[in-house]
């Protein structure tokens, strides 16, 4: 059974520079999809899913007041069960170098409903605490 994380990103970002920072963080093998492309991470067995949204869209992360910035890039990372902390843990590192090296807002929940890292006005968080709910300010 596969399970997804999912980084909403608002338009602030470039597929490229996205690219730049999986590339950066030991992702390889690049495949150019038609809205987006896709990229894999050998170590962890982790496969990343990058496309754009026709017209930006409001945030479906659950758990949060609706953040002011609409989604313009959906990345999904997938991985099996059986690699789950090595995945988790290349997860959260791009999610840190996202934060790190673009001015992007984004979140990332757990298929849509646990929130475990958001960047927003207020700057960049992880929750420690997925079943809190995280909240931010309108």
């Amino acid at each position: 059974m596969g399970i997804e994380m999912t980084f909403e990103i608002d338009g602030q970002l470039s597929s490229k520079r996205v690219l730049e920072i999986l590339k950066a963080n030991g992702f390889v093998e690049y495949e150019q999809l038609d809205s987006g492309f896709c990229a894999f991470h050998a170590e962890s067995r982790l496969d990343a899913y990058f496309y754009m949204k026709e017209e930006p869209e409001a945030v479906l992360a659950e758990g949060l007041i609706p953040p002011k910035w609409k989604c313009t890039f959906r990345m999904t990372f997938r991985f099996s069960k059986d690699n789950y902390q090595a995945s988790e843990f290349e997860t959260m590192k791009f999610s840190r170098a996202l934060a790190s090296q673009s001015p992007a807002y984004f979140a990332l929940s757990f298929q849509y409903e646990n929130v475990f890292a958001i960047r927003d006005e207020r700057g960049y968080r992880e929750i420690s605490d997925t079943t809190a709910t995280m909240q931010t300010p309108v």
